[in-house]
């Protein structure tokens, strides 16, 4: 099933890893160069989760940042449910090895800022606010 969004668009979007299963050739992207990963959206609640638990792993016990908000083992925030979270799989195991955090211009409308507007002055980017979005928390488990 492809998705077509404004700002993101992917030929495999659709997960059937609740089960543990592998992932089927209609649901993924393969990464070019690397046969072993595979690309999708997050669809649902088990692969926001198992992105927030990578991001744990990487920004708080690797890093050693402090979550914004407690939650054992998971990094998530504020921003995380207007986000889509594009994640990488081994797919050997279905593991998630990697993750992206998009936020559309209309999802950061809708939750009144980028994040990035909270740190930056984003001001003269104005005229390309209804085309931007916003990537972050990026994450790769070596």
């Amino acid at each position: 099933m492809a998705v077509s969004h404004p700002a993101i668009s992917l030929a495999a979007v659709q997960s059937d890893h609740g089960d543990g299963g592998t992932p089927s050739a209609s649901n993924e992207m393969g990464i070019a160069g690397t046969p072993e990963l595979s690309l999708e959206l997050a669809t649902g609640s088990a692969d926001r989760a198992a992105a927030q638990r990578l991001r744990y792993r990487v920004f708080v016990e690797e890093i050693g940042a402090t979550p914004r908000v407690y939650s054992p083992g998971r990094e998530h925030d504020y921003y995380d449910p207007w986000c889509e979270h594009l994640i990488v799989r081994r797919r050997a195991s279905s593991e998630v090895v990697g993750n992206y955090r998009v936020l559309t211009a209309d999802n950061a409308r809708r939750v009144g800022a980028f994040c990035s507007e909270r740190e930056f002055d984003l001001t003269r980017l104005g005229h390309l606010r209804r085309r931007l979005i916003e990537v972050r928390r990026a994450c790769v488990d070596a």
